[in-house]
C-alpha cells in the first residue's frame, strides 16, 4: 500500500482587502487493486491588525461555503468563469 500527500495553495485578497491563503489538502492511497482518494480539513491563514498570523482549520464542505463569501463571486462564476479549462472557455 502506497499514499501519496498533496497541497494546492492559494493567495488572495479578501472582499476586505486583506491578505488570506487557503491550504487544501489531499491523500490518494493505492492499494493492490483500489486507488482510494481523501480530501483532508484545509486550513485558511490571515494576518490580524497587530500583525500576528492566524490559522483555522475547516471541513472541505464548510470551506466550499466560505471561499465565494470572502471573494466576493458567487460559486457559478469561480466554478465555470474563473477556473474552467481553456478548452471550454468559450471567450472571442
Amino acid at each position: 500500500q502506497s499514499v501519496v500527500k498533496a497541497n494546492i495553495k492559494l493567495r488572495f485578497t479578501n472582499r476586505a482587502q486583506k491578505s488570506m491563503v487557503l491550504v487544501r489538502s489531499m491523500e490518494l492511497t493505492q492499494a493492490k487493486v483500489k486507488l482510494t482518494f481523501k480530501a483532508l480539513d484545509g486550513v485558511l491563514r490571515m494576518t490580524d491588525e497587530a500583525g500576528k498570523r492566524v490559522s483555522m482549520s475547516h471541513k472541505c464542505t464548510e470551506l466550499d461555503r466560505q471561499i465565494p463569501l470572502l471573494l466576493g463571486v458567487s460559486k457559478p462564476i469561480l466554478e465555470h468563469v474563473i477556473f474552467c479549462h481553456q478548452e471550454e472557455s468559450s471567450w472571442p
